[in-house]
């Protein structure tokens, strides 16, 4: 295993442990509330799973990697795909409205943006992996980290403007409890993507490349993100956590009048047969033939 990337076993190596634990706390909480939660409350349960298959697989390759001396290509590729997809989760998740069926409601242009910034974000980061490695210049690895930026940046707005658009929306419906959870969302965004955003340049521009910081390369390169991340999606899941205030549209039957839209209360059976039936006539039951007297 290079130097460049031996600390960083210990690092998904307890990154693992704290995303497994958080995943099997959040996913028994959510579960006993599945069926109403809302949309953002079904993503992060999808994000936090993403963050252990990331962790896990990233720790296992780095150990394999250090064993035997050489890079498992399935691991790495499973690894940067589950980074680049939890970091383009949190867009997703935000943007999505708070209801269900709001997949469906996400325009074409904004799922378009969201998988052009999760390929951009695993070209940079395998670029990043191999920068040390195959010595890379710090112009190649600003030019590949050019197009994750951009659309980072268009998503971070993207973002802010949905988010006052739903807190409008809730508002208008009077549904408190929403309105507070996501004015509480929308600064922890602000304040976790612009910390996403030091980080990203921190990668990019690694001031550790210097001897006298080569101690600190770990958290240039890897650390700081991860650790900001994971701070991020725990509080994101305090400020989400279900409860009965917290509820996503269910259908409930409407009543009109004292009776039900569907299935109705009654069945019709014999009884009203007989008292339309003339006298004499035969009538056909459920199965039986009866003359009415």
């Amino acid at each position: 295993l290079p130097a460049t990337e031996f600390n960083k076993k210990a690092l998904f190596e307890g990154l693992a442990v704290f995303y497994v634990i958080l995943a099997l706390l959040w996913t028994a909480v959510a579960l006993r509330w599945w069926r109403q939660l809302l949309t953002i409350q079904k993503a992060l349960t999808a994000i936090v799973w993403l963050c252990v298959v990331e962790s896990v697989a990233g720790w296992a390759m780095l150990a394999t990697w250090n064993s035997s001396g050489s890079l498992s290509q399935p691991l790495l590729l499973v690894s940067t795909i589950a980074c680049a997809w939890k970091a383009d989760g949190l867009f997703e998740m935000l943007l999505f409205p708070p209801h269900k069926g709001a997949l469906l409601e996400v325009s074409v242009l904004a799922h378009l943006a969201l998988f052009a910034f999760m390929l951009a974000v695993f070209n940079i980061k395998v670029v990043l992996l191999f920068r040390d490695l195959l010595n890379f210049q710090r112009m190649h690895v600003v030019l590949n980290a050019m197009p994750a930026v951009l659309m980072f940046v268009v998503l971070f707005v993207w973002v802010q403007m949905t988010l006052c658009t739903t807190i409008e929306e809730l508002r208008a419906q009077k549904n408190e409890n929403l309105v507070a959870m996501y004015q509480k969302l929308r600064i922890a965004a602000c304040v976790g993507l612009a910390g996403a955003g030091f980080c990203s340049a921190l990668q990019i521009f690694d001031p550790t490349m210097d001897e006298k910081l080569w101690g600190y390369h770990v958290l240039a390169s890897e650390g700081m993100f991860q650790i900001l991340y994971a701070l991020f999606l725990a509080a994101c899941m305090i400020l989400c956590l279900p409860s009965q205030d917290r509820q996503g549209y269910e259908y409930v039957p409407t009543r009109l009048e004292g009776e039900a839209i569907g299935a109705p209360n009654s069945i019709w059976d014999d009884d009203d047969c007989e008292d339309a039936a003339p006298n004499g006539a035969a009538k056909k039951s459920s199965g039986d033939l009866m003359s009415v007297e």
